[in-house]
């Protein structure tokens, strides 16, 4: 697995007693991927990196005592890196492809927020679809006469992979309670729609190769987390919590490059209050525990466990990997 930074910065500013705007710069979200180089399933992927980064101005409206609208514009800068292994034939060592490149897309918040008692408050959020747009030259190195001859036949050899990827809308219910000045309790319930989710890739350089749908079996996930807030003294407030995320993709359908599954999360921090009431730094520290479900080795064992058992020795490439690479492939990609 791989280490993804994450971190957050907002500020925000009344310029009304009824307008309000602000400004949030976070890691909207992350995946990291890494495996040695006898790794069986290192013909689909070796490293692999997606990462999302947003810059979202904000405003909002307090149209009456209990009742608040606000609206976002979600900037967010996209990241990708992917690096796989290429079986070159015979005795040559495997050669290596690799694909990187940076979009922005654009997508949009809309929040309300219902004040039902004096201590009680439901929000509702809803997250736009965001689509990021990748032009991926394809960089092979290490590969044999033969294989170098046979892609540029095809015209993979120094093409552009072009590849759209929509991170999915969401939906997330929120109600917050305080009972007293030291004691609160928070949770939410969410949705994801994932189940739109298809990647679909064309070689910009390669006439030869049509444009396809790469349909993953992705299915809706929900959410739901509960938490409490406790504040001993008024210069600091302790947090902990817990959270659920389903799985986007059954234990059937899971991928090595996307190894999605079901999350149990748990969260404890504290922060230090801004002094006198103004703007000012907050000191946050918090440790997240996270359980996923199956793994991308626990992936690639359960459909390629022969290859495991039949090929420990090094110098034995696993063919049989390569095989379910190109079935796993057949089966995940269609004409869109």
């Amino acid at each position: 697995m791989g280490l993804i930074p994450g971190g957050s910065l907002f500020w925000a500013q009344s310029v009304t007693d009824v307008v309000a705007i602000g400004v949030g710069v976070f890691s909207y979200f992350g995946s990291a991927l890494s495996f040695d180089e006898e790794f069986v399933g290192r013909y689909n992927v070796e490293e692999t990196l997606l990462v999302g980064f947003s810059l979202m101005p904000a405003v909002s409206f307090q149209i009456t005592d209990w009742f608040a609208l606000g609206a976002g514009f979600n900037i967010m800068l996209g990241i990708f890196d992917f690096k796989e292994a290429v079986d070159n034939p015979g005795p040559m060592a495997d050669g290596r492809l690799t694909l990187n490149d940076t979009d922005v897309g654009f997508g949009a918040d809309v929040g309300a927020l219902f004040s039902i008692k004096e201590k009680t408050r439901l929000g509702l959020t809803y997250l736009s679809p965001v689509k990021l747009k990748f032009d991926l030259p394809t960089n092979f190195t290490g590969l044999g006469p033969i294989l170098t001859a046979s892609l540029g036949m095809s015209g993979l050899l120094n093409s552009t992979i072009r590849m759209e990827i929509k991170v999915p809308q969401s939906l997330v219910l929120s109600a917050y309670h305080d009972f007293n000045e030291k004691w609160a309790l928070m949770g939410n319930l969410g949705w994801q729609d994932w189940k739109s989710v298809r990647p679909n890739w064309n070689h910009g350089s390669g006439p030869r190769i049509p444009r396809a749908c790469v349909d993953r079996q992705y299915k809706d996930t929900a959410h739901v987390a509960i938490g409490t807030r406790f504040a001993p003294i008024p210069k600091a407030i302790l947090s902990l919590g817990f959270a659920y995320d389903s799985s986007a993709v059954t234990d059937e359908n899971r991928t090595v490059d996307a190894p999605l599954g079901q999350a149990f999360r748990s969260v404890s921090g504290g922060v230090g209050d801004r002094p006198c009431g103004g703007l000012g730094p907050r000191l946050h520290a918090r440790m997240v525990r996270r359980y996923v479900g199956e793994s991308a080795r626990g992936a690639v064992e359960r459909r390629c466990g022969r290859v495991l058992r039949q090929h420990r020795n090094p110098l034995h490439r696993p063919e049989p990997a390569v095989e379910y690479r190109r079935e796993e492939r057949s089966r995940r990609i269609s004409s869109c």
